[in-house]
């Protein structure tokens, strides 16, 4: 079996910036001809009634902006959330004092209704947004060691908060580069991961319905990929290698379970682990662990699904990390002889 590989998590702070005393203005006539658009599009009265907030004003939500999101997308987005009446006189207010520079990245938070110069002003200044952290969650990651990532990161979350509040969450927690700000709580973070496993796995729904397979034994299967493979093509082969056990019968004889109850390499793995009594022991039970062993990525995700064909029932890794199949259990003795022992 393959040994386990522990990424290393990225973490990178993302300074607020310092707003520039003084900020340049485009000329006359580039405002006039702007000015002008607006007219035509909103008529006179369209754009003194576009300037106040909306009734529907988001007060209280937050609205995420991105490292890199232009200045276009950003009123998009601020028109969307119906924070304002009209994109474009964000857009002319925006260019008008800052030239065609970018926002301030933020989660932008407004506790009560602001007018479309208000807004500007904000997206401008970065005022009502907290600074944002950036954090890295690598794919195969179990809540435990996210949870000392995240601890380490955002001081609004104590040591095992996270934990406790994706108690229920693992393997449905999809592994991302997040912008968080600091003032998050583990709840809203959980939530925010949730949801992006939610939105990434959405492409794949029909093929979720054509599995004979669960939801859940999938996502469970893809937790196991991700610590015996190292690849598309090694998941997917040992993907259908797992699958055709699982169908005949047999065990699946894992050793990323003893990473999961044990913390454990496959080469620190004893004969006595092997005898644990535990449902996550799939040397000593049939079937899949009860729960997900981590919180897997889209291609152990897509390998669950859509496995390789083979007429292989056996595999390990050698010292290289190099994989060698066997049909048979006396191949697959070979196999041992050759390139573990």
């Amino acid at each position: 079996m393959p040994e386990d590989s522990n990424a290393d998590a990225e973490t990178d702070r993302i300074p607020a910036e310092t707003p520039a005393p003084r900020r340049r203005f485009l000329s006359v006539w580039r405002i006039g001809a702007l000015s002008a658009l607006a007219l035509a599009l909103l008529g006179g009265a369209g754009v003194v009634a576009s300037a106040t907030p909306p009734a529907a004003f988001p007060a209280g939500e937050r609205i995420e902006i991105l490292p890199g999101t232009s200045l276009v997308t950003a009123a998009r987005m601020l028109e969307d959330a119906h924070a304002v009446h009209s994109s474009l006189l964000l857009q002319l207010i925006l260019i008008a004092q800052a030239g065609e520079g970018g926002v301030k990245a933020g989660i932008y938070r407004f506790d009560e209704p602001l007018s479309v110069f208000g807004i500007a002003h904000a997206l401008l200044y970065g005022t009502h947004s907290a600074p944002l952290i950036r954090i890295t969650i690598p794919e195969g990651m179990r809540n435990g060691d996210i949870d000392k990532i995240v601890t380490s990161q955002l001081p609004a979350i104590p040591p095992g908060a996270f934990e406790r509040a994706a108690a229920d969450a693992e393997g449905y927690l999809f592994p991302e580069t997040y912008h968080v700000p600091e003032i998050f709580t583990a709840e809203q973070l959980v939530d925010m991961m949730k949801e992006t496993f939610a939105e990434k796995t959405a492409p794949l729904a029909d093929t979720f319905a054509a599995s004979t397979r669960t939801r859940e034994e999938i996502i469970i299967m893809a937790s196991i990929l991700e610590r015996e493979a190292d690849s598309e093509e090694s998941m997917r082969i040992i993907s259908g290698i797992l699958w055709k056990r699982f169908d005949k019968g047999m065990p699946l004889q894992v050793d990323a379970s003893f990473a999961y109850l044990l913390g454990k390499k496959s080469e620190e793995v004893t004969v006595d682990d092997l005898a644990l009594d535990s449902p996550y022991n799939t040397y000593k039970y049939w079937g899949l662990p009860p729960t997900p062993l981590n919180n897997p990525g889209l291609q152990a995700i897509k390998a669950a699904l859509s496995p390789t064909p083979s007429p292989y029932l056996y595999y390990l890794t050698d010292a290289e990390g190099a994989f060698h199949y066997a049909k048979t259990f006396e191949e697959h003795k070979k196999n041992k002889q050759l390139f573990l022992e």
